[in-house]
């Protein structure tokens, strides 16, 4: 039974979780001369196409799989692959609009890193103390306390609380992978597409400003959503090895 529940503490242990995660630091973002820049990876648009279009001084990225027509002046096209892929690629459904879009094309349209190049699409961040080891770039392995501890574990044992506290079951932080830190991203640096006013979530008058402000809100929920993939999968991962799976 104590096995079984040590098992059970084990894999339910946040620190174990996080173990599973992969680093994720650098979906959708890419460092340079000591500042963060949005950036692409293989499958950052995969089955996605936008343009970002400039409609009388308002930005904004348009969803091409979709019914609606694009107006205002074309700045740049997201797509998963080559601009000539992006021409020859069957639409199903959207083929004649997407006909139609292809035929407003500027000769030397942005396309994907380019749109970011051209725009500087930099995100101010700061580098803060690791929430999970508070900067230490340590953690005790969870094997030990992943059930927590009481006054009697020490008391029974007075080596095993003088191990404890000297940090001689610590292991590398799973959180930091060691470095003890963590970047925080300041998007609130940018206005969102949506606002809450009165507890009703409702579209922001002022948002589309700037191309870094759209662009950065696409990407800001995009890299949520996958950090919040990757979270899910590991604790699927976990909960099943709870249960002996």
């Amino acid at each position: 039974m104590s096995n079984n529940m040590d098992n059970y503490n084990y894999w339910g242990d946040s620190r174990v979780i996080n173990s599973l995660i992969g680093d994720t630091s650098s979906y959708g973002l890419t460092t340079r001369d000591g500042k963060i820049f949005l950036s692409l990876d293989d499958e950052f648009f995969l089955d996605e196409a936008y343009a970002l279009v400039n409609k009388e001084g308002k930005f904004a990225l348009v969803d091409l799989q979709n019914d609606k027509e694009v107006e205002g002046e074309i700045l740049g096209i997201f797509f998963e692959g080559s601009i000539e892929e992006f021409k020859a690629t069957d639409w199903g459904t959207f083929s004649e609009k997407m006909k139609r879009f292809i035929e407003t094309l500027p000769e030397d349209v942005l396309f994907n890193e380019a749109v970011l190049s051209k725009y500087e699409c930099v995100i101010p961040f700061k580098t803060v103390n690791c929430y999970q080891c508070d900067g230490k770039g340590t953690m005790v392995n969870p094997s030990i306390d992943a059930g927590g501890l009481s006054y009697d574990d020490f008391y029974d044992d007075p080596d095993f609380e003088e191990a404890y506290f000297s940090g001689r079951y610590d292991i590398q932080c799973s959180a930091c992978r060691g470095s003890g830190k963590q970047t925080e991203m300041g998007w609130d640096a940018f206005a969102r597409e949506y606002k809450w006013t009165n507890n009703k979530r409702v579209l922001n008058e002022k948002f589309g400003a700037s191309v870094i402000e759209v662009l950065a809100n696409y990407w800001q929920g995009k890299i949520e959503d996958y950090e919040q993939d990757q979270y899910d999968a590991a604790q699927e991962m976990a909960w099943e090895r709870r249960w002996g799976c």
